[in-house]
């Protein structure tokens, strides 16, 4: 038998890595109606856009010490557009309540299946 000492957390969550550009108008509408997150990502369903992305990898860096950024550094310096960042990233948590997964698939499910272009899990 193991004994947990502190916060501990069996979610699966999945983050996905998208480029802004890509979307529509509409879809960038849609992607809107997430949560957004503009400093530390949280832990619920929703989205950090481009121009949040870099200041949350700064956090992250001071959490994980630069050993854990899953490569988006190299994709947002691959994927500027005049300077500026162009990579935002979806997270769909599993801790969040049934209502919230029904309008993540019915708004935004089928543009992260059109769009993304990686994807990692974030706890």
């Amino acid at each position: 038998m193991k004994t947990r000492l502190g916060f501990v957390s069996n979610s699966s969550s999945s983050c996905f890595i998208l480029k802004w550009s890509d979307l529509t108008q509409k879809e960038k509408k849609q992607i809107k109606k997430l949560h957004e997150y503009s400093g530390s990502f949280g832990r619920g369903t929703g989205y950090i856009a481009p121009d949040c992305l870099e200041g949350w990898l700064k956090e992250l860096d001071e959490i994980y010490k630069g050993e854990n950024e899953f490569g988006l550094k190299q994709l947002i310096a691959e994927h500027r557009i005049d300077g500026e960042n162009d990579i935002f990233l979806v997270r769909k948590s599993d801790e969040d309540g049934m209502e919230i997964s029904k309008e993540y698939e019915k708004n935004v499910g089928d543009i992260v299946d059109k769009h993304q272009i990686g994807e990692f899990e974030y706890h």
